[in-house]
């Protein structure tokens, strides 16, 4: 086989139009997915879920129907040109909103975090492709956006592969900045506008109220080239300093307009790497039960204080933790990989204690069916999931826990004396 140039770059156009090809497929895919939920009485204003009474009342954390009845009817009468959505059978499908317009009303208080409770910056990441950390970002996310604490998360996609972008935006377009845009100063302010008000404006909304994103793009490896460059100009001094872009040039700007900022983070150890890691105040490392996972996994932190000792000489201030999360679980007694996953579970424990999350991420078809949609685990009612109903419940539920650990952990940060020990 001979080599050339001129084949070379041929080769390269015909994969570029592959591509192309496919991407447009994708998106078409989106488009065609959206009238699948609409035929099957999803909600034409917004892309997320709707929730019965009983799923209501539930959220809100109140005991007797009758309670929420008179709120409703307050509601209503406070609100009189505000429309509540029905399904066909003429039972109420509230939206996020009603909820928390109905958490307003009965006094069910939303987090509020003081002076002196500052917003924690999470980064999710891992050595090895394919252990679940996007799936844990946007899910933890979505999770955590949907409590009655009414959080304010945002989503921060440094992976320019750009897959939580997929599914945090399903109807993302090339016109939004991406992450890579700002940290390369790809774009230009309007009159009157300032850096801050520009790098607010690029959190997109999500169909979840209290829920942003940051997009990532393809494009946004470059900025690996952008720092290269800076360093060889002398714009910026030292190798630690571009590490800090990041924090400085986002993070700063917007922490207090969230409470818990997640990270998607490339699976590699590269600038984007350690930017996201000098962003971070605390980390969260998914790893599948198997050996080729655990290897990488321990691996990586074997040299992660290598890494570390970069962050500290460019004065990051330490993380509030470090947890590793076990996703992809088999727990099907039927399954060859149930006892394989167990073992590495208890080691795992045994080696890392209470660095490892309580609740592991179990293997579920209905993350693979929710992803087909552009959805998370939440993202979807019954009536509109295609597979297993029940797999979807258990999914449901599985990712609830696993929250529940990440809030805990937060809110022993918030609140140490009332979550001590957590």
């Amino acid at each position: 086989m001979e080599r050339s140039p001129t084949r070379s770059l041929k080769e390269i156009e015909t994969l570029k139009y592959i591509s192309h090809k496919r991407m447009k497929e994708v998106k078409d895919n989106r488009q065609l997915q959206s009238k699948k939920l609409g035929n099957l009485g999803a909600s034409a204003s917004s892309d997320f879920r709707t929730f019965s009474k009983s799923d209501a009342v539930k959220w809100l954390g109140i005991d007797y129907t009758n309670t929420f009845d008179r709120a409703f009817t307050n509601i209503k009468s406070k609100y009189p040109d505000r429309d509540f959505e029905r399904e066909s059978n003429r039972n109420y499908a509230f939206t996020l909103s009603d909820l928390h317009l109905f958490a307003d009303e009965m006094g069910v208080p939303a987090f509020i975090r003081n002076e002196l409770q500052e917003c924690i910056t999470i980064a999710i990441g891992a050595l090895k492709g394919g252990v679940g950390k996007t799936t844990t970002s946007v899910n933890a996310a979505a999770g955590l956006a949907l409590s009655n604490k009414r959080l304010r998360i945002a989503v921060i996609d440094m992976d320019p592969q750009g897959t939580a972008t997929l599914i945090g935006l399903p109807n993302f377009s090339n016109e939004y900045y991406s992450v890579g845009d700002i940290l390369t100063n790809q774009y230009t302010l309007e009159p009157d506008e300032t850096d801050e008000s520009f790098i607010r404006s690029c959190f997109q909304p999500t169909s979840i109220p209290n829920l942003k994103y940051l997009p990532g793009n393809v494009s946004d490896a470059f900025f690996e080239n952008h720092l290269e460059a800076l360093l060889l100009s002398g714009e910026i001094s030292c190798q630690t300093d571009a590490y800090k872009l990041l924090k400085e040039k986002i993070i700063d700007v917007v922490k207090d307009d969230f409470d818990i900022i997640l990270i998607d983070t490339p699976p590699t150890v590269g600038k984007i790497a350690y930017n996201t890691l000098y962003a971070a105040d605390a980390f969260i490392i998914p790893m599948m039960p198997e050996m080729f996972s655990f290897d990488a996994t321990m691996k990586y932190m074997e040299r992660f204080e290598e890494i570390y000792k970069m962050l500290l000489q460019a004065g990051h201030e330490g993380f509030y933790f470090i947890r590793f999360l076990i996703t992809n679980l088999v727990i099907d007694k039927n399954s060859t990989k149930q006892q394989v996953g167990a073992n590495y579970l208890a080691m795992m424990r045994r080696y890392f204690h209470d660095r490892v999350i309580p609740t592991p991420m179990y293997n579920s078809k209905a993350i693979g069916v929710c992803t087909d949609f552009f959805s998370t685990v939440y993202g979807l009612k019954n009536s509109e999931y295609s597979g297993t109903k029940s797999h979807l419940i258990d999914a449901q539920r599985n990712m609830d826990d696993i929250v529940r650990d990440i809030e805990a952990l937060c809110f022993n940060i918030w609140e140490p004396n009332e979550f001590e020990g957590v």
